[in-house]
């Protein structure tokens, strides 16, 4: 059966409808219009207050709240600049209107913008600070230990630097090359792509691109010999010169000088 008890007929190829009257107070239309959508307004409502056509597409003039889940099988489609939104930390995840990348996030919470991600060592945080240019932090956090990284305006701090075309850590490159406790105790950062070296007072840059000799030191322990790296490849190779080790750590090397050649 194709018809009910109750039926809104047309036969002038006009809107199917029917009105909904207080009387005196207010006033609603609600039927099939000409284009068969169905339509919901007019009178003393606005119209176009809902609109459903027969593919299922529904629109509505003012917002959808629902106590529960939304599931969808297809995209979600913000129109124009908009998005998700929680007033809670003023979270926005909406289209990006500015200059670079495709999404933009707005919110903060206690004072930092970012998002957090789960892991097996604790919440990690792409934490970006709110302070001005020249004064701002950007970087990853672990919540329950501290700094993994993190830039302060464009200086880079880290606990070290994988150099991958040399196939070791910055500090163990730069540890054979002077004692431990000057390396350590001594104050870097990075800026600009570049290090400082504090216990040198020179850029990193400047050592490698002026043609200077350096050294390697190594040791293996009391009354054992020991054997530094080589040279960086492209560099000269001096020779070694030095001690076994027949004294405590640190109190005896054999080291190996290098010419360093610019590239």
């Amino acid at each position: 059966n194709n018809t009910y008890g109750l039926e809104a007929y047309s036969s002038d190829s006009g809107a199917a409808a029917m009105s909904f009257h207080r009387g005196g107070y207010y006033a609603v239309n609600m039927g099939l219009d000409p284009d068969n959508v169905f339509r919901i307004g007019g009178w003393s409502a606005s119209a176009n207050r809902l609109q459903l056509d027969m593919s299922g597409n529904l629109t509505v003039a003012g917002s959808i709240t629902t106590p529960g889940e939304i599931y969808m099988s297809g995209w979600l489609r913000p129109a124009g600049i908009s998005g998700i939104y929680s007033p809670t930390n003023g979270a926005h995840f909406y289209p990006n209107d500015a200059s670079y990348g495709s999404w933009r996030i707005l919110g903060t919470r206690n004072g930092w913008g970012g998002i957090e991600f789960p892991s097996g060592a604790g919440n990690i945080t792409l934490m970006i600070g709110q302070g001005g240019w020249g004064s701002m932090t950007t970087g990853m956090h672990a919540n329950s230990y501290g700094w993994l990284w993190r830039f302060e305006h464009s200086n880079l701090y880290a606990s070290d630097f994988y150099m991958s075309s040399l196939g070791n850590w910055l500090s163990t490159l730069l540890n054979s090359k002077v004692p431990q406790n000057a390396w350590w105790g001594s104050t870097y950062h990075g800026s600009d792509g570049n290090i400082y070296l504090g216990w040198r007072g020179q850029w990193l840059s400047t050592v490698l691109d002026n043609r200077e000799s350096y050294y390697f030191r190594s040791c293996t322990g009391a009354g054992a010999q020991c054997t530094p790296p080589p040279c960086v490849a492209g560099d000269y190779d001096m020779g070694t010169s030095g001690f076994s080790c027949t004294q405590p750590y640190n109190d005896c090397f054999v080291e190996r000088r290098c010419c360093h050649t610019p590239g």
